[in-house]
């Protein structure tokens, strides 16, 4: 539990913040239907979508530098090759992932700096069609 410090130089409107570990996305889903919680982290795009169609919650999505990845093991010699690895950028569809499993989370992204920092590229030049 958080608790205000009356003593800070500006006003604060809540008086404490109670933080709760819950690790099951359809119990956090289920507080906040209940108004039990005011924040959950891990909904599915769908839950977020039915409890924002319902209207009990705003959904806000903030930019976050976090980064999924496709590693290949380099030690074998198949897939060590450039073409290889040319090859698999091509067969993912980014677009279909970012549609279907992640929309509310992430977005396409192609290079390892994430967008926003210094020497980011943000050219999304490998797409299926």
């Amino acid at each position: 539990m958080l608790q205000r410090f009356e003593g800070y130089r500006i006003p604060l409107a809540m008086k404490r913040i109670v933080l709760r570990h819950v690790t099951e996305a359809a119990s956090q889903r289920l507080m906040i239907q209940n108004g039990d919680i005011d924040v959950a982290r891990d909904l599915s795009p769908d839950d977020l979508d039915t409890l924002s169609k319902s209207g009990v919650i705003k959904a806000t999505a903030i930019p976050q530098a976090t980064l999924m990845y496709l590693g290949l093991n380099n030690k074998n010699p198949n897939l060590a090759k450039p073409e290889v690895w040319e090859a698999m950028k091509w067969l993912i569809d980014y677009q279909g992932i970012q549609k279907n499993v992640i929309r509310t989370t992430y977005k396409v992204h192609e290079a390892f700096l994430p967008q926003g920092f210094l020497g980011a590229l943000n050219d999304n030049s490998f797409t299926r069609t």
